[in-house]
């Protein structure tokens, strides 16, 4: 195999995995710039690699032609592990990263994943996929776009918070209002002041105490 067929495998491997979710394959076609019979061969290939290697990973098919869906997964041999995982998700208390995504979506959902990756400056899949499950947001299809999931607060969530509008939390009217990119801009900063404080206060432990 030439080595522009190997880079191409990884690429589309590289595509549905940070997705997270359902990719088209007119999408991953137009990503890359090459056709859809391609594509399918590119995917059947990673698909027998994946047996091959007794990988955990697996590739769903989803649709009929000119609307065929593809999904990275974790192969069914391992779900019961999997499972466990997930319960001590849902068990466990809140991450930092968990409640950074939720106020996300408080202050500006209905958001896709992608807007809250950029947003955040990294992959979400995993952490919108507990909150899910705790049922703390919601997932619906995007109207505008078929293949995209917008997620957005729920019933549940406002019922723990005590409120009864999502427009009754803090500061939400000016947080709201606020686009993606101040947003993004307020968050790379507010990063930067607290690496900015926990550098003061390393160098502070590093001082020798007066005699």
């Amino acid at each position: 195999m030439e080595q522009e067929e190997i880079s191409l495998k990884y690429i589309v491997e590289g595509l549905l995995f940070a997705s997270g979710e359902p990719l088209t394959i007119n999408k991953i076609s137009d990503i890359v710039g090459k056709t859809t019979d391609k594509i399918e061969e590119v995917v059947d290939e990673l698909k027998n690699n994946y047996q091959d290697e007794q990988r955990c990973f697996d590739i769903i098919k989803k649709g009929e032609e000119g609307n065929v869906l593809y999904q990275i997964v974790t192969n069914k041999n391992i779900s019961s592990y999997i499972q466990k995982l997930h319960n001590t998700v849902l068990e466990g208390d809140l991450t930092k990263s968990s409640l950074e995504v939720l106020s996300i979506i408080m202050y500006r959902g209905p958001l896709n994943r992608s807007e809250i990756d950029e947003i955040r400056g990294v992959n979400s899949s995993y952490i919108l996929r507990a909150l899910t499950l705790r049922g703390l947001i919601n997932r619906h299809q995007n109207p505008k776009r078929k293949t995209e999931y917008l997620y957005e607060p729920s019933f549940d969530l406002l019922k723990h918070l005590g409120i009864t509008d999502i427009a009754s939390l803090p500061e939400y009217e000016d947080l709201n209002k606020l686009d993606l990119k101040e947003i993004i801009e307020k968050e790379a900063l507010a990063k930067e002041q607290q690496e900015e404080r926990d550098s003061g206060l390393r160098e502070s432990n590093r001082e020798e105490p007066l005699l």
